[in-house]
């Protein structure tokens, strides 16, 4: 898995630094990808997935999907989801992928609706160490 972490995070600096080159480094997120290691030795990527922003993600085992308070006193929200939980109920009207890349990375185009939100509420996972 660190392998995997670390040829993710390279194509992360590889396309920022892309970004930047263009003028464009405020136009995406590229999200992070990050390893984690349960106590009972499970372990899992991750990626945040933000509200508001065009994030390119890389495919990971959890996505968090964290919503922007509309109010400056407000508390972020976060979902913490299986990527195949996110992929089956949003499929291709959230996201789709780039072509060309590998690792695969996905942009993100719009935030998932409020039908399909309930949906992943429901479907969540309740004890990750991201949710709330």
């Amino acid at each position: 898995m660190a392998a995997a972490v670390e040829r993710a995070e390279a194509q992360r600096a590889e396309l920022e630094a892309e970004m930047a080159r263009t003028g464009q480094q405020d136009a995406l997120l590229v999200a992070e990808v990050t390893a984690h290691r349960s106590p009972d030795g499970g372990a899992w990527t991750e990626s945040t997935w933000i509200q508001g922003r065009t994030t390119v993600l890389a495919e990971v085992d959890v996505v968090v999907l964290r919503t922007v308070p509309a109010h400056v006193d407000g508390h972020p929200h976060s979902l913490a989801l299986r990527w195949d939980v996110v992929a089956r109920v949003c499929g291709a009207g959230c996201w789709q992928p780039i072509a060309g890349l590998d690792p695969p990375r996905w942009i993100t185009r719009r935030w998932p609706s409020a039908e399909e939100g309930r949906v992943l509420e429901a479907l969540s996972l309740p004890d990750h160490p991201a949710a709330d």
